[in-house]
């Protein structure tokens, strides 16, 4: 699957910053999206298809307390006899790393576990995806605003709470999250309502505030992390907001709202105040309005 792509439709040229600027920018920021694991990792398959790694450690762990999980040449290997047994036998693979300890902040929330072509094997909580290193989606938002003054024109970040397990007190996008599953519990939450509910939450935004979704680009990201892996899928969606659209937070996860323009933005990029997902989604934003596409893959 191409993870490294910038949509094509580009309304209107920008101001200020030069092109150059943000390709140099921009290709800084893809030239980061993947950095290796700090140790040793397991491979970990379903029925066959690789959709993770584990620790060593963990691995065996798993084997001892997990029916119908294999080990052999340094390949974890869930066996289902049915569907049903992937979702039971990821759930069994949770609860083991919880009660080692292994496990973040448990959620009560599942998150898909998906083949590297999309195609859904079944579902794990939260909690537990960067220790099995598991790929997750999220998606990202750049709130667009436009005006008569510089003043005006530019998009409204969020900071991230610092209470998070990631990147606390960064900046961010407008709103951002992970992808989660559908209501049926069986298929992945379609992404462009994935990204309506995270502005709901996030920044207190409805439709009519949002408008029409644009999307801007897919990227891969991978880092280690406390937890474990993050391998992580950012698909970045763009808005241009309501004049008098007003970002408000309602789940507790933002601090503040700060409202830039390229410039301001590009200094903190500079700064290093912007998480790994905005400084990409931002600087797509800024690339599609001057049609310079990114180079490479």
């Amino acid at each position: 699957m191409a993870c490294a792509t910038i949509c094509s439709q580009r309304p209107w040229s920008g101001t200020g910053v030069s092109e150059p600027t943000i390709r140099a920018r921009l290709e800084r920021a893809l030239a980061d999206r993947h950095r290796a694991p700090s140790t040793l990792r397991v491979l970990f398959e379903i029925a066959g298809r690789a959709v993770g790694s584990v620790l060593p450690e963990d691995a065996e762990l798993l084997l001892r307390k997990v029916p119908g999980l294999t080990l052999e040449d340094e390949v974890l290997t869930l066996q289902p006899h049915c569907a049903g047994d992937t979702f039971a036998g990821l759930a069994a693979m949770a609860l083991a790393l919880r009660e080692a300890g292994r496990a973040a902040r448990w959620r009560d929330e599942r998150l898909p576990v998906m083949a590297d072509d999309g195609s859904l094997l079944g579902a794990v909580e939260r909690g537990c995806v960067r220790a099995l290193g598991v790929r997750t989606l999220s998606v990202h938002l750049v709130g667009e605003t436009r005006g008569g003054s510089d003043a005006a024109t530019g998009c409204w970040l969020q900071r991230r709470s610092m209470h998070k397990d990631t990147d606390p007190g960064m900046l961010d996008n407008l709103a951002s999250g992970l992808v989660g599953m559908a209501e049926d519990g069986r298929s992945v939450e379609p992404l462009a309502q994935a990204m309506r509910r995270e502005a709901a939450e996030e920044a207190g935004l409805g439709a009519d505030a949002l408008g029409a979704l644009t999307p801007l680009g897919r990227w891969r990201l991978q880092a280690p992390v406390r937890e474990g892996l993050m391998i992580e899928d950012v698909i970045v969606y763009r808005a241009l907001l309501a004049d008098d659209a007003r970002p408000h937070n309602l789940d507790g996860e933002v601090t503040e709202f700060v409202h830039l323009g390229e410039a301001g933005i590009l200094e903190r990029i500079d700064a290093a105040e912007l998480t790994r997902g905005a400084t990409l989604a931002q600087l797509a934003w800024m690339s599609w309005r001057r049609d310079v596409p990114p180079r490479g893959d």
